[in-house]
């Protein structure tokens, strides 16, 4: 991270199709995957040194078009590949304006964010604790004599995976 105040770069948009095709097999250590009904991307200019980009640090930070008089904000700094750029990945933002009445409204409905402790009764499974207001849905998936419950929390704010059993049937 450098010292000395804000930074800037000017980069260019990179099509969804063309950003999905270079994280199909650069897989950042973040373990992140590129969503485009949820992100955007973009990469240097030109692709010469010094080559601008995103990198460690920069989370938060915004992606504007326009003029300092007039600026639009398109995406928040999500991250990107290991290399900050130099590998010439491009940086991936979340879509500001797929996220906009989320980001505005004085109290959005957050989804769910608890883990939790799952484990086989008998023939079903059940989480330990969950959030208030959440749904658990159970999944199950047999390989041969191995038997894996999946437990999914959900309210109006998302999904997440809260955790799994495995026993053996």
């Amino acid at each position: 991270m450098l010292k000395g105040g804000l930074h800037q770069a000017t980069l260019r948009q990179v099509s969804d199709a063309d950003c999905a095709k270079v994280y199909e097999t650069n897989h950042p250590g973040t373990g992140e995957r590129f969503d485009a009904a949820r992100m955007r991307c973009a990469v240097d200019v030109d692709g010469k040194q010094p080559l601008d980009s995103g990198c460690f640090g920069d989370s938060g930070g915004a992606l504007v078009v326009g003029t300092n008089e007039a600026p639009v904000q398109l995406g928040v700094v999500s991250w990107g590949g290991d290399k900050c750029g130099a590998d010439h990945s491009p940086s991936v933002f979340a879509d500001a304006v797929r996220y906009r009445d989320f980001i505005l409204d004085p109290t959005p409905t957050w989804g769910p964010t608890q883990r939790s402790a799952v484990k086989f009764t008998g023939r079903r499974c059940h989480v330990a604790t969950r959030e208030p207001g959440t749904k658990v849905d159970y999944t199950y998936q047999r390989r041969g004599h191995r038997l894996t419950c999946f437990a999914y929390a959900s309210n109006d704010g998302g999904q997440i995976l809260v955790g799994t059993d495995t026993r053996r049937v």
